[in-house]
């Protein structure tokens, strides 16, 4: 939960992925304010939902993590 553009989302979501891990990135931006993030991962199979937080993304998932830059506010 939050790619963001600081480097931490972009790292845990890389490090997961290359575990084998079945990653989704979830953040409120759109594509357009994380094209940097989006083309570091861009060799990895990962999904993305981008400018909003599902709520069957966070009930799917067996695992979810946020990153440390993730404000604390309600996700839905």
């Amino acid at each position: 939960m939050g790619l963001g553009t600081h480097g931490g989302g972009v790292g845990a979501a890389r490090y997961l992925a290359q575990k084998w891990a079945k990653v989704r990135v979830t953040d409120l931006k759109p594509a357009s304010q994380l094209v940097s993030s989006l083309k570091k991962l861009s060799s990895l199979p990962i999904k993305f939902t981008l400018g909003k937080h599902r709520p069957e993304d966070f009930l799917k998932a067996g695992w979810w993590f946020a990153t440390p830059m993730f404000p604390k506010i309600p996700l839905f």
